[in-house]
């Protein structure tokens, strides 16, 4: 999160420098929908946000649509909060 920040400070906001409050508002709202739609990310392997979350797939994690009209079964929920991965690890006594 904090790169995002640092992100939106440096290709934005410096180098705009917005007069007020509704300018600020409405460049960080455009800036935003480049940074999810347009601009590719070294952690999604170069993809947009947006096309790994419409695809359910990269960046390291699936997305499981639990809502969606699907007839396929969602991902069960562990029962301690966890995820899968995290849930299956068995924790020794040292």
């Amino acid at each position: 999160m904090t790169r995002r920040w640092r992100n939106v400070k440096y290709e934005d906001v410096s180098l705009k420098g917005y007069a007020n409050m509704a300018e600020l508002t409405v460049g960080l709202a455009q800036y935003f929908a480049f940074y999810n739609a347009e601009r590719p990310h070294q952690a999604l392997g170069y993809q947009t946000p947006s096309h790994v979350y419409s695809t359910g797939v990269g960046g390291g994690a699936v997305i499981v649509d639990r809502f969606g009209d699907d007839e396929e079964k969602p991902q069960e929920k562990s029962h301690t909060g966890q995820r899968r991965a995290a849930d299956k690890v068995e924790v020794g006594t040292a």
